[in-house]
């Protein structure tokens, strides 16, 4: 088995079709790969369809089943502790990554010095209907706004597109050059809910240069939950977790050298969540949403307490 070039970090729980897909995909190609599987304690047949496959020698399978279902970040900060490839791509088990993903990733400026590169995607509702609509506006009229813009090779900094910090906060449209990822110490944290929030914002705090596909078509579909599954629909303690994460991000930006412009977009996302949090997440009447409403806004008075006095500290 020769050294793998790109590791794919997949957390798995209960998809046993997905994962099918995905190491099917895999075994076509002839780069040198490591697909690293964390089960989640699946109890379908998830392990049997892995045990069952057969790659070639170009690609190296890494399973791993977790003791208790920890959630995905934990199966992601697991499976990026095992990887070892020069590039880190995080997939959700249920994605669908597009027969072109290499030609581009190759085309990227990953060889020329980026921390990473981002990229466009699909979102689907259904199997057999992969290209339902396309990303979420934001991030359409964010891309568009790149277009081809120093193709093939070009990297940015933060303070040339500090609008990029407004995109959503998914993990599956990234790849990593694997040392940034690790030097940086970005994390998913080990939260129910939230948990894609903070490694969005600080994979671009910390980089130097990121790349931004925006001449290349999407490279990912990801497939929606049904909305009465959603979890988003949550209404509960765990959502408080939010919070730390987002003191987190804020402390990171007083040590950036164009805080006052990241400020602006942080403001903004974070006016955005509470908003979502206080008047659509809890809009019935019902007595749990009441109660937790009335939390919720009594933790984000809180928070821009605490925001207003960090910031006057430095």
């Amino acid at each position: 088995m020769v050294h793998a070039e790109y590791s794919f970090v997949i957390p798995a729980y209960n998809d046993e079709k997905g994962i099918a897909r995905h190491l099917e995909f895999f075994s076509r190609r002839q780069e040198n790969l490591e697909v690293i599987i964390v089960d989640d304690c699946s109890t379908d047949d998830t392990e049997g369809v892995i045990a069952r496959f057969e790659m070639p020698n170009n690609i190296k399978l890494i399973y791993h089943k977790q003791d208790q279902n920890s959630g995905p970040g934990a199966a992601r900060n697991l499976g990026a502790s095992l990887a070892s490839g020069e590039y880190l791509t995080f997939i959700d088990a249920d994605d669908v990554i597009c027969d072109s993903f290499f030609f581009y990733i190759k085309s990227s400026v990953l060889k020329n010095g980026a921390d990473f590169v981002i990229y466009k995607y699909h979102l689907a509702a259904h199997e057999d209907d992969p290209l339902t609509y396309e990303m979420h506006e934001v991030d359409r009229s964010f891309f568009s706004s790149i277009g081809s813009s120093r193709y093939p090779a070009g990297m940015f900094s933060l303070r040339e597109v500090p609008g990029v910090l407004k995109t959503v906060n998914f993990p599956w449209n990234k790849t990593y050059n694997r040392d940034f990822y690790v030097k940086s110490g970005i994390c998913f944290p080990e939260a129910r809910y939230h948990e894609d929030i903070q490694p969005h914002w600080m994979s671009f705090l910390k980089s130097s240069y990121f790349g931004i596909l925006g001449w290349a078509p999407p490279l990912v579909v990801h497939f929606e939950s049904p909305e009465g599954e959603r979890a988003t629909n949550y209404i509960g303690e765990m959502r408080l977790q939010l919070f730390p994460m987002l003191e987190d991000i804020s402390k990171e930006i007083q040590h950036h050298e164009t805080n006052e412009e990241l400020y602006a977009a942080y403001d903004g996302f974070t006016e955005d969540v509470f908003s979502w949090l206080i008047n659509g997440l809890c809009r019935d009447e019902s007595e749990t949403s009441l109660f937790w409403k009335e939390r919720y806004q009594a933790e984000i008075e809180v928070f821009k307490a605490k925001s207003q006095e960090w910031r006057r500290e430095n």
